[in-house]
């Protein structure tokens, strides 16, 4: 039987970058928290946002379970220490370009079968390159520097994985997906998996998601 799919919006960082919480932003006239919240639920059982010790939110939440490292991978095992038999639909709080078609699409080609479902994207290669060349030198990697680590299905078996990477001080979630079997999906357009970091990124975001409605 093919585990359950409960969904994770990734909230818990500093946002430092940005000056203010990411999750509290507003592109589509809510807060982007409750827009993904809502984008899942037609394809989870539950969704939770996932915090850190100092957040609070009106919606279902999962707190880090460890806060001495920051990164996504706390938020990940703090979710799936609470539910071991589920599978996670992760996401970053910070994708103002993601829609139900997007993850309709992850979840047709999900196979459970592998550690974790993922969709390929161009755009980290130049970002990690020099990084994922580092890697390359130590270990040996399964995957394209191109697997998008933080909108992805993750299997339960992953938290075997994950615990390690926390054990060794390893932050880096895609440096984990690197090692282990993915389904690699192709996304329809690289774009919808845009992060913004900064405001100005922010206010650019925003003017492209209104025109886009139109």
């Amino acid at each position: 039987m093919m585990p359950k799919l409960n969904g994770l919006i990734l909230s818990g960082g500093l946002s430092s970058r940005m000056g203010s919480e990411k999750r509290l932003l507003t592109y589509h006239d809510k807060t982007q928290e409750t827009y993904l919240y809502e984008v899942l639920q037609p394809f989870c059982e539950e969704v939770f946002v996932s915090i850190n010790a100092n957040q609070t939110s009106a919606l279902p939440v999962i707190k880090d379970c460890f806060d001495d490292m920051k990164s996504p991978l706390v938020g990940i095992i703090a979710a799936m220490k609470a539910y071991p038999d589920t599978a996670w639909l992760v996401i970053a709080c910070d994708m103002p370009f993601v829609k139900q078609e997007l993850i309709e699409q992850l979840i047709k080609h999900r196979n459970p079968t592998k550690m974790a479902t993922a969709f390929e994207n161009k755009a980290i290669e130049q970002d990690k390159k020099k990084v994922f060349t580092m890697w390359s030198e130590q270990e040996n990697t399964r995957q394209p520097i191109s697997v998008e680590p933080l909108i992805t299905i993750y299997e339960p078996a992953m938290i075997s994985h994950f615990m390690n990477a926390y054990e060794a001080k390893r932050k880096s979630v895609l440096r984990v997906l690197q090692q282990v079997e993915v389904e690699m999906v192709q996304v329809s357009d690289v774009k919808l998996l845009q992060n913004i970091n900064t405001f100005d990124e922010y206010q650019q975001a925003k003017k492209h998601v209104i025109t886009s409605r139109h």
